[in-house]
């Protein structure tokens, strides 16, 4: 059978997802059954006419599955809705959902009365899957899409070995990464209701379980501080990428164009964003000149505080990056392009984990607790197939847990790449053109634009994951499976109740932001 996804209009949020989970997909017209009768799933965004309904209907009695939210399932089959307001969505006991980090939404929304799976705040169930005839339906709760299209900040905690002693830190008010694995685990589902794989391209190179990538944010640091850290980078042999604060750094800017295996993005001229573009721009084209004029050209940028905005994304697209990393707009999740307003950027978000040593520090852990917290977190991102991405500033030093961080790195024999590297082969992932079909337990690909070091991700439905290079589908490389006590556990309540300690913390940041 074709394992392609079909779907009823790409909408900018789903081309986001779907990208990001690199499954083959197919626009359709549901008032043509052919057109996606031999599909396995469909996707429907949006309300059908009555023929467009009918057809789809007939495609659920007969064995298809369907995708949607709420409010659209309304019109596809009787089911009752209420309207819920979902602050977050987090079950760990949840058979399909159990090992999702904490969801933020913060949406009002439709959900299905008779939803059985992942509860909100006030434990009540928000996705439903019923049979219909031979057939299944997959119901999302409304808006919950579209909601990674938002681009508010909010200040955060994040969970943590050490007990009810959150780091926290300004981020997106959505936590996309757990939107995608939502749809994921629903694709799953559903292919796996059909006995089929659910196959998508993988998401690292040549096969790899996981990378590693470090980020520096050079914020008002000492030159010995820099080559502190540089050093144990080069002991250590990570490629980190080093956003430079130029303005602190003028006097001896030329000291970045001299390090080894090291890439240097751009952070700012005055460590700040403006309110207006005008002024962005203004400090972009000072803080760039004084780099060119030292030999560095950067390809990436990373905003001061992560801060995001459209405004500042059509800026950084305006100055020709060809990446960017900003927690604001996204963290703890895969690369994609943010859409601005109407379009998407040319210029690709790198998210990483938002929380360094500074906010460890802040919410009173050790050094031990600090390398513990990391630790955990490595399990976790190599568990939930997402990159190993980590941030630090050299002002605030710890240099000893970095140390500590990279010799695991290395003793895992897990991949280093910096941020342009890993930029240029998520470009080639996204570009691969390519369709599978699976049958008698064979798979073929019919493909464009194939690189060496592009895999599928087969998983079946006894479990078993198998990674497949697309240039080689004969060769089938077992994916280990990781025990579910990787996943972080935690009290949500605790979690997202505010605390005088966050108060503090946001005055401290505002502060910081006057001073520069």
């Amino acid at each position: 059978m074709e394992l392609t996804i079909g779907i009823t209009h790409l909408l900018p949020a789903w081309n986001i997802i779907l990208n990001q989970i690199g499954v083959p997909i197919k626009e359709i017209n549901t008032d043509n059954s052919s057109d996606f009768e031999k599909l396995p799933v469909i996707i429907v965004t949006e309300k059908q006419n009555p023929q467009g309904k009918y057809n789809l209907i007939n495609f659920l009695n007969n064995g298809g599955c369907i995708l949607t939210e709420a409010d659209i399932a309304s019109h596809l089959i009787d089911i009752e809705l209420q309207k819920n307001h979902i602050k977050y969505l987090y079950d760990p006991t949840d058979p399909i959902f159990n090992n999702m980090n904490i969801c933020d939404l913060g949406i009002k929304c439709s959900v299905d009365k008779t939803a059985q799976y992942l509860s909100d705040q006030k434990d009540r169930k928000s996705i439903s899957l019923h049979s219909i005839k031979k057939g299944h339906l997959f119901v999302l709760p409304s808006q919950l899409t579209s909601s990674i299209l938002k681009t508010k900040i909010v200040r955060k905690n994040f969970p943590t070995p050490i007990k009810n002693i959150f780091p926290s830190e300004r981020v997106s008010s959505i936590s996309k990464g757990s939107v995608r694995y939502i749809i994921y685990n629903a694709l799953k589902v559903l292919f796996h209701k059909k006995d089929l794989p659910f196959l998508h391209l993988w998401n690292f190179p040549n096969a790899q379980q996981t990378i590693f990538s470090f980020r520096v944010d050079t914020d008002t640091a000492s030159k010995k501080d820099i080559e502190s850290l540089y050093q144990f980078c080069k002991k250590n042999n990570i490629s980190a990428t080093w956003f430079v604060d130029v303005k602190s750094h003028e006097n001896w800017i030329d000291y970045f164009s001299k390090m080894e295996n090291q890439e240097i993005g751009f952070h700012c001229y005055t460590h700040r964003v403006y309110s207006d573009s005008h002024s962005n721009q203004l400090d972009l084209k000072r803080g760039l000149s004084v780099l060119k004029n030292a030999g560095i050209h950067p390809k990436g940028y990373s905003a001061p505080f992560g801060n995001w905005s459209f405004q500042l994304g059509k800026l950084i697209e305006k100055m020709d990056f060809e990446y960017s990393s900003e927690f604001g707009c996204g963290y703890d999740d895969l690369p994609f392009f943010p859409y601005l307003n109407n379009q998407f950027s040319n210029v690709l978000q790198i998210p990483i984990h938002p929380i360094s040593t500074r906010r460890l520090f802040l919410a009173k852990h050790t050094e031990e607790q600090m390398l513990e917290y990391y630790l955990q977190a490595m399990k976790q991102k190599l568990f939930l197939n997402e990159p190993i991405i980590f941030y630090h500033h050299p002002i605030h030093k710890h240099f000893k847990v970095l140390d500590q961080i990279f010799r695991e790195v290395n003793k895992q024999n897990i991949p280093v790449m910096n941020f342009y590297d890993f930029n240029l082969w998520w470009l080639k992932r996204l570009g691969t053109k390519w369709n599978a079909k699976y049958e008698n337990q064979k798979f073929t690909f019919s493909s464009e634009n194939i690189d060496s070091s592009i895999s599928a991700l087969a998983h079946f439905p006894d479990g078993k994951k198998f990674l497949i290079p697309l240039n080689d589908p004969k060769k089938q490389i077992p994916l280990k499976t990781e025990a579910d006590s990787l996943i972080l556990k935690y009290n949500p309540k605790k979690l997202r109740r505010f605390k005088l300690q966050m108060l503090w913390h946001e005055i401290e940041t505002n502060y910081g932001k006057l001073k520069q």
